[in-house]
């Protein structure tokens, strides 16, 4: 249950060193975090119109609710590499923690789609926010099409 992080709400706020962790979107509702164990399944999804789309999911502690979040994503096959940073508002959630699900990349630039299904990626997840809170977390999976 998403739970608001609003002023006078304490759960969330910056009370030690910034931590991010990647994961990637339940398989269910695809609005939930499931940790990304090296070597794992990295979801791609089809956005319905050109590209397909690589989901991946933050968990943080430690920052603001208005963060900036850089994903990058580079394929073990092609060399190429797929970036987005956007600023997001991250939702605190009972277990004091912010998340954002999902998170997403474009796997057109990542290379041709027969070479980057069910090909090896590495993940580098960042999120900073206003205050000077930072945290980087990376990981590698396998990209499959859902």
């Amino acid at each position: 249950m998403l739970a608001g992080c609003g002023p006078g709400d304490d759960l969330c706020e910056p009370v030690g060193p910034a931590e991010v962790e990647v994961g990637v979107p339940d398989p269910i509702t695809f609005l939930d975090f499931e940790p990304l164990t090296p070597g794992g399944e990295i979801p791609l999804s089809s956005n319905g119109q050109t590209f397909l789309a690589v989901q991946i999911a933050l968990r943080a502690r430690n920052v603001r609710d208005t963060a900036e979040v850089t994903l990058r994503v580079s394929s073990r096959v092609t060399g190429m590499t797929s970036e987005s940073v956007v600023t997001e508002r991250l939702r605190c959630r009972d277990d004091a923690r912010r998340y954002l699900i999902p998170v997403v990349v474009s796997s057109e630039d990542l290379g041709p789609d027969a070479e980057v299904q069910d090909s090896e990626v590495d993940v580098v997840l960042e999120v900073s926010d206003a205050d000077g809170n930072r945290a980087t977390a990376t990981s590698n999976g396998i990209l499959r099409r859902l």
